[in-house]
This record gives C-alpha cells, sequence and structure tokens, in this order.
C-alpha cells in the first residue's frame, strides 16, 4: 500500500492551486466540451491548457512523463521534415508539418497524473456534450428522411462528425462497462449512447460504422455482460430507424466486397447501380492514383500536402470536367506512404505498434480500481481510430484525431501507476 499512497498524493489538480493549475483545468474543459461541435473552440481550449502546463512545469509543480510513443512520434516527424524536399509546392508542405503537434493532444491529458475525480469531471462533460450534439441532431430527423442527406451536426462534413460521435460512443461504453451507480444515471448514460449511436448511423460514414463495430467488439472483450446489455438496448432501439431508412441500407449495400469487386473493371463515367457503389469505386480509383505517385517516389513520397498537385497529372479528363482532383487519399495508410514514401510508412506502422502495446497492456493486469478499468477502453479507441482510417484520412482530419489522441491519453493517464505497484502487490487508491 507504501506505493500507491505516494503515487496518490501527487495527483492533478493539487490542494493549493495557483492560476496555472486554474488555467490548465479550465483549458481542459473547455476542449471536452467544445470538441464535440467547434474546432476553434477546442483548440483554443487545448492552447489555454498549454499554456497552464508550461507554467506548472516552469514553476516545478509537474513534470514530463516519458512514454513509449516519444520515439516513434519522433521518427514519424522526421520522415516528414525529409519529405519536403521533394515537395514541388513547398507552399503547401511546409505548414502541413504542423499535424505533428497533434502528439500534444496526447501529451496534454496523459502527463499530469490526475485524480479520480478529475477525471471523471472530464469525462462527465465531454460525454454530455457528445450527448447534446446527438440529440440536437435527432431534431433534424425529417431532413435525414430525404434523400441523400446526411448528418453532420455542426462540423463542416458528415466524416468528422460521424467519427468524432463514434469516439463518444465507445467512451459511453467503456463507462457503462464498469461503472456502479443509480439507475437514473445509468439510464441517462444510455441515453447518450443511444444519441450518439444515432448520429453515427444517419452519418451514412461506412468507415465510423466499421470503428465503431471493432472498438465495440473489444469492449466485449474487456466487459462482456454489461457491454452485450448496453448493445442490445441501443440496437433495438435504433433498428426501426434503420428499417425505414431507404439510404441507409443502401449504405450497407456498399460494404459488400462482393458487389465492390464486381464494379472495379467498370468506367468512372459509366452509370453505377447505387451512389454508394459508385462512392466506393472512386475510392479504389483514388487509392490506385496513390500507388501510382508512390510508384516513383518510392523513398520519401511526393512530399507532404503534395497529392493534389501529383493527382492532376494521372487524372483522366473526365475526373478534370467532375471536379473528382482529390488532395487526399481517403486512407491513413495510402496518405502517409504516398506523402513521405515507404520509409514513413514503416514510422507509422511503428508509432501504431507501440500504441497498440501501451493500451492493450492494461488488459494483463488483474486490478479492478477505476483508473485502471478506464484505461481498458483505450484500446477501443485506438482500433476505432484505426479502422476508420482505412476508408477516410482520419489522421488529416484534425477534429477526430485530435480527439482521439486526448481520449486515449485521458483513458491511460494512470495506468503506470497500476503497473509500478504490482510487482509490490500494492493495490491503487483513490483519493
Amino acid at each position: 500500500m507504501e506505493n500507491s499512497t505516494i503515487i496518490s498524493e501527487n495527483l492533478f489538480p493539487p490542494v493549493v492551486r495557483n492560476w496555472a493549475d486554474k488555467l490548465y483545468a479550465a483549458g481542459l474543459m473547455i476542449y471536452v466540451f467544445a470538441c464535440n461541435f467547434s474546432i476553434s473552440a477546442s483548440q483554443t481550449g487545448l492552447s489555454l491548457a498549454m499554456i497552464g502546463f508550461i507554467a506548472m512545469y516552469r514553476q516545478g509543480r509537474i513534470t514530463v512523463r516519458k512514454t513509449p510513443l516519444d520515439a516513434p512520434f519522433a521518427f514519424m516527424a522526421l520522415t516528414g521534415l525529409l519529405s519536403v524536399f521533394r515537395a514541388e509546392d513547398l507552399s503547401r508542405a511546409i505548414p502541413e508539418l504542423k499535424i505533428y503537434l497533434l502528439i500534444f493532444c496526447f501529451y496534454l491529458a496523459y502527463w499530469p497524473r490526475m485524480s479520480e475525480n478529475f477525471q471523471k469531471t472530464l469525462f462527465t462533460i465531454f460525454i454530455v456534450s457528445a450527448g447534446i450534439m446527438g440529440l440536437l441532431n435527432s431534431y433534424r430527423m425529417p431532413d435525414l428522411e430525404l434523400t441523400g442527406n446526411r448528418a453532420k451536426g455542426f462540423f463542416s462534413t458528415s466524416m468528422t462528425f460521424g467519427e468524432c460521435q463514434t469516439i463518444a460512443t465507445l467512451a459511453i461504453l467503456t463507462l457503462f462497462g464498469f461503472i456502479k451507480t443509480n439507475t437514473v444515471k445509468m439510464s441517462l448514460l444510455l441515453m447518450g449512447g443511444i444519441a450518439t449511436t444515432y448520429s453515427v448511423i444517419f452519418s451514412m460514414v461506412r468507415g465510423a460504422w466499421l470503428g465503431l463495430t471493432a472498438g465495440s467488439l473489444l469492449l466485449l472483450y474487456s466487459f462482456p455482460k454489461r457491454t452485450f446489455i448496453a448493445l442490445t438496448i441501443i440496437a433495438l432501439s435504433i433498428s426501426p430507424l434503420i428499417y425505414f431508412s431507404s439510404d441507409i441500407q443502401e449504405r450497407f449495400g456498399g460494404l459488400s466486397l462482393q458487389q465492390t469487386a464486381a464494379i472495379a473493371g467498370k468506367n468512372m463515367d459509366e452509370k453505377f447501380p447505387t451512389a454508394s457503389l459508385e462512392a466506393s469505386y472512386r475510392r479504389l480509383t483514388i487509392w490506385l492514383r496513390g500507388f501510382q505517385m508512390f510508384e516513383n517516389n518510392y523513398a520519401f513520397g511526393v512530399g507532404m500536402n503534395n497529392v493534389k498537385t501529383w493527382y492532376k497529372r494521372l487524372a483522366t479528363e473526365f475526373e478534370f470536367k467532375s471536379d473528382l482532383i482529390w488532395g487526399h487519399q481517403h486512407n491513413n495508410f495510402i496518405q502517409i506512404m504516398v506523402m513521405t514514401g515507404f520509409i514513413g510508412l514503416i514510422a507509422f506502422f511503428y508509432f501504431i505498434l507501440e500504441a497498440i502495446k501501451l493500451t492493450w497492456r492494461a488488459k494483463k493486469s488483474d486490478n479492478i480500481a477505476w483508473s485502471h478499468s478506464l484505461s481498458l477502453g483505450a484500446a477501443s479507441i485506438l482500433i476505432c481510430f484505426l479502422i476508420t482510417g482505412l476508408t477516410e484520412y482520419s489522421w488529416g482530419d484534425e477534429e477526430v484525431s485530435m480527439m482521439a489522441l486526448f481520449i486515449t491519453g485521458l483513458m491511460m493517464n494512470r495506468s503506470d501507476d497500476y503497473f509500478s505497484t504490482s510487482t509490490a502487490g500494492a493495490t491503487a487508491t483513490t483519493e
């Protein structure tokens, strides 16, 4: 018990707080509330939190913790920097390097060891905000029933909204999987899960559907009984909406590998059986263009954010006339490969493997305390983000990548407490 007591004495926020502590806490609260609907407000919150953290660090009130992600991410950033020398359009390549600042979303949530109460506060704000966005989206049900309409909340695209609501849904399922509270609070948690799942479905983003499915299956492994109950209730609530929506059924049909393979030989200007299969065909074409770019730029790629420049050289006349010249690859792996080359792709896989190891190791512990149980959800968030990245360039969608990294860091915030004390047989305590 001695080790765990020492750990619990240094949790954030401290008993006596100064302006830096308050600024950091306020910044995080602004972020978890705004990240579900506003990129500018969420970036403001993170900026305030960073200022507060730097001040606390300079005052000696807090330390920077090393993580297994430091070296892999530094390697990724280096490959991005090297690719700039290959870029033809430096005005696009150099500013794009700011994408490597995303890791600080993870660090700001992970570096200071947080108290259980502060973690609960941040997650409560996050889930309430996500649930409100889901409920507001539900009021647009008549509009969403119109053919071709897709839920996008207050974001500019349905992809961003659907993927953010997917992460929120998995966070809700994680909390439902292990917390013990009264029936009213559990019911409210489930209502939030229904609202966010509804938004995911009506965003019509198939990558988000696949990510939610993969993340939910992983939570079934961690919290089988409770996750099954939650998923059953959510499915029963959502099923009628799916049944009466021809758009959603058509989008589900677009996931068929057999039908997608059947259209692979068509020309882009031909008529397609459904809009979803046409979208699938265009993704296949985009990926083909990516491999064509990679063919002669396999070492360091075409340069950060220079994909569109090369795409124009490969596009057909029909693609020009139909405004189908893309600046991204609708796939995290192909996009990074094209921009930063084979070396950049190796760095990305290195980062992914270390991130999976970081989140998965929590499952090796038998500790059932709050922070350990919370960390079990981090793997589901990470896997979801990777799966959505198979059909969208979610790494370049800042709203989504910021949220995925931040929530993962928040879930893993105190996981080291349990690994460091497990060999001594200590059980971590909360304040």
